[in-house]
């Protein structure tokens, strides 16, 4: 398969009010991988991942400089309807939050207002499956969402995200709130869906960066220190700090 660029960071500089949190990064997110930003607590990563779908929009004193581009249109031109952006690029967020509302209408709710036009128990169904939680759901679609274990509502919030047709998926943490269990099973989950998504994920757990990612981004303090093949930023980095970070001298 030929490299496909689905995100272009360039000189991206990010600050909420005074305070510069990312420095002037570049770094390309291609299509049907899987993109992992590690660092430290406080180096950036997630500022960097609410970016790719203008999350930091709604935070006071948030400032962007340089571009980000999304197969070639500026996410952040005055004329991209940041609406649109989120469409293409979903997010699943750190903590499983599902709506105070039945599993069929967690997925079919979104969809529906914005004008989905096919079958909407289809769409449900499809969705679930791909998120690997329709079997065991199916004979509960009316019960509340809440009423699933940790791991699943996790898996709903992504087949919520699924059921939105984006081009990209954004994890903030995805597995920090559970069990090793259903880790694993997130894990197995996000390799699957890299066949047809393309995946940015930002964790605190350099193995699991490792089991998942195909790229890894490696953040200090605002910098990218350091970017390429996961195999490689994980048995022969070039950086020295890399080199101490994956290896827990500091974290």
């Amino acid at each position: 398969m030929n490299k496909e660029t689905v995100i272009e960071v360039q000189k991206v500089g990010i600050w909420y009010g005074e305070n510069k949190a990312v420095k002037d990064i570049n770094l390309t997110i291609e299509r049907q991988k899987v993109f992992a930003l590690i660092g430290p607590s406080g180096c950036g990563k997630s500022t960097l991942l609410r970016c790719f779908n203008r999350m930091n929009d709604f935070v006071d004193g948030f400032r962007i400089e340089g571009s980000i581009s999304y197969r070639g249109m500026n996410i952040y031109d005055k004329k991209v309807d940041p609406v649109v952006v989120r469409k293409c690029i979903g997010m699943v967020f750190q903590k499983p939050n599902p709506f105070p509302s039945s599993i069929f209408e967690n997925i079919a709710w979104a969809p529906r207002i914005n004008g989905y036009k096919g079958d909407i128990s289809e769409l449900v169904e499809t969705s679930l499956t791909k998120a690997g939680l329709w079997k065991e759901v199916k004979d509960r679609l009316k019960s509340s969402g809440f009423s699933l274990s940790g791991g699943q509502q996790q898996r709903l919030c992504i087949a919520r995200t699924i059921a939105m047709q984006p081009d990209v998926i954004l994890m903030d943490e995805p597995c920090s709130a559970l069990d090793p269990i259903s880790t694993s099973i997130i894990e197995e989950l996000i390799s699957e869906l890299k066949k047809q998504y393309s995946i940015v994920i930002v964790t605190h757990s350099m193995q699991q960066a490792a089991r998942v990612s195909d790229q890894t981004a490696f953040l200090f303090r605002g910098d990218l220190i350091e970017m390429g093949d996961t195999s490689k930023i994980f048995s022969m980095p070039d950086q020295k700090l890399t080199k101490e970070y994956i290896s827990g001298k500091f974290g």
